[in-house]
């Protein structure tokens, strides 16, 4: 959810959380730095594939599909086209994701290239 609440100017859909205590709109923020440089809040490359083990799946009820595993909750926080949706459901099995194999570290794809500055 942080990487969608500091994507909002930036988002193609609306970002609007209700809640019993009110409607909060994040589309008009905006991060104060450059978001491609993971390092400004993830320690020791805490933000490259694969991720630690046992994290919990994320229910995402407007989302395209939920629950979500946790790399895919990440990418799709900014990435979230109905394009890319469809990209990370098609490499998402009920078992796990497949992430790993073009986003990891020295893959063709990692993190660390694709947003690289």
């Amino acid at each position: 959810m942080i990487h969608r609440i500091h994507t909002g100017v930036e988002l193609n859909r609306d970002f609007t959380i209700y809640r019993s205590r009110g409607v909060f709109n994040f589309n008009e923020v905006g991060f104060p730095g450059d978001r491609r440089n993971c390092a400004t809040c993830h320690v020791n490359n805490s933000y490259q594939l694969p991720l630690v083990d046992g994290m919990a799946k994320i229910s995402a009820p407007r989302e395209f599909f939920s629950p979500l595993e946790p790399p895919a909750s990440v990418c799709l926080g900014c990435h979230d086209a109905v394009e890319s949706a469809a990209h990370v459901f098609l490499n998402t099995a009920s078992f796990g994701e497949s992430c790993d194999v073009c986003h990891k570290e020295g893959a063709e794809f990692a993190v660390s290239k694709v947003h690289a500055r």
